[in-house]
């Protein structure tokens, strides 16, 4: 997970998501093979992009493992329950709202006690499509995502030179996703929205991992659906106020 020891694949989940990001574009092998790797992001992204008459075993059985007490597992098994109920025509009732719900709390809980900013940046994100949280805990708690990205930010970037420390990636990685996805579209976060494309795309320039590739070459080519959310209820088609938009 990408809030703590940060793994190879964790790192090639970031690649694969900026550069979705900033294209538009999913790349469904890449991202099956992360997920069949278990890579947890990848697992909780599966199910939004997979097409009605899609299903992996694999991955399945990896989600059938999670535990709900998890609020990272428990995200991956509340998507596939509602790709199961698009896929049976219904919409998610009651209880799978109540659901995502309180995976917003449980991760701000883990947020009071950990004072972890990635873990409040996720809750920010799942809360797009809390259709029970009040829209002024939304803006509340966006704000304060927001902020505590940047104090870490600007926390590990010290020094000037040969002496200078650069913030990890997945720091990097949270602010160029909240600033790209979050950020209005004018002229006064014109420079927030350019510095979040710059930090997605410095990301979206690396190279996978060989354990991925070799992984890849094994899945067979799929083609994915148009997401009905990016991230957690976040509309692809508009990849919120797209970076692609802005004047170079």
């Amino acid at each position: 997970m990408l809030e703590y020891d940060v793994t190879e694949l964790d790192q090639d989940f970031m690649t694969l998501w900026s550069t979705y990001l900033l294209s538009g574009s999913m790349d469904f092998p890449r991202l099956t093979a992360l997920a069949e790797l278990g890579q947890i992001n990848a697992v909780q992204s599966y199910y939004l992009f997979a097409n009605t008459n899609q299903s992996n075993t694999k991955i399945d059985a990896i989600i059938d493992g999670y535990a709900a007490a998890d609020p990272h597992q428990l995200l991956a098994r509340l998507h596939r329950l509602s790709y199961e109920n698009v896929v049976n025509g219904i919409p998610d009732g009651p209880e799978l709202k109540r659901l995502y719900h309180q995976n917003v709390i449980d991760l701000c809980t883990l947020y009071d006690r950990t004072q972890n900013p990635l873990l409040l940046v996720q809750a920010n994100e799942v809360a797009t499509c809390d259709d029970l949280l009040a829209k002024s805990a939304k803006k509340q708690m966006h704000a304060l995502a927001g902020k505590g990205l940047w104090q870490q930010f600007r926390n590990e970037a010290k020094g000037v030179g040969a002496d200078r420390t650069e913030p990890a990636t997945a720091v990097k990685f949270a602010l160029g996703k909240h600033l790209v996805l979050f950020t209005p579209n004018n002229v006064l976060h014109k420079n927030e929205k350019k510095l979040g494309v710059e930090l997605l795309t410095a990301i979206a320039n690396r190279s996978y991992s060989p354990e991925l590739a070799v992984k890849l070459a094994a899945i067979k080519p799929v083609p994915a659906k148009l997401s009905r959310c990016v991230v957690n209820g976040v509309d692809p088609l508009r990849v919120v106020n797209s970076p692609l938009d802005l004047e170079r």
